[in-house]
């Protein structure tokens, strides 16, 4: 979607005062601009599943602005702040593989520095043996959405807000030998 303030101009996350006016200065924009910034936001979530699987936590955390908030529904009962989210994310997979896949992103750019973005997501979660053994789950996969708002700032886009929905979490027990 390249244009308009959509459905989630609502949104209780969304900064006040976008109106009438965010339409007009969208598409000011070229089809170009338009363009440029969705493939920038693409590649800034591309980034984030990555550096989330090969554990790369600072790069991770220069992702967000450092006012951002992360909630993860599951696991937290209200958003957090970045850092705070960047530390509980680094325990929850620390000594996991983990896979993250984002596919079907649906952009909409709400001004020149503004956007959001919802991406169906899968992920998959191989825990060590050990942890399996303590915790009973040798792994998990999970569908779900991201919804996010972007800003750009100085230049470059960064995720300000992050939100997970789960649609559906499988959980797969270690193997147990029958004799």
């Amino acid at each position: 979607m390249l244009g308009g303030a959509g459905a989630l101009a609502g949104a209780a996350w969304l900064p006040a005062g976008l109106g009438a006016s965010v339409h007009k200065e969208v598409t000011m924009l070229s089809v170009e601009e338009r363009l440029h910034a969705i493939e920038e936001i693409s590649v800034l979530k591309a980034r984030y599943f990555r550096f989330a699987d090969t554990q790369d936590w600072n790069a991770l955390r220069d992702l967000f602005t450092p006012d951002a908030t992360l909630f993860f529904p599951e696991g937290q009962e209200k958003p957090l702040p970045r850092d705070e989210s960047i530390a509980h994310i680094k325990k929850v997979l620390a000594g996991v593989v983990s896979v993250h896949h984002g596919h079907m992103p649906e952009i909409e750019l709400l001004s020149a520095d503004h956007a959001t973005g919802i991406w169906a997501m899968e992920d998959l979660v191989f825990f060590p043996p050990d942890r399996a053994r303590e915790t009973g789950v040798e792994s998990v996969h999970g569908f779900g959405h991201y919804h996010e708002e972007y800003v750009r700032r100085n230049g470059r886009w960064s995720i300000h807000r992050l939100k997970l929905t789960r649609l559906r979490l499988e959980r797969r027990s270690p193997a147990i030998a029958i004799s």
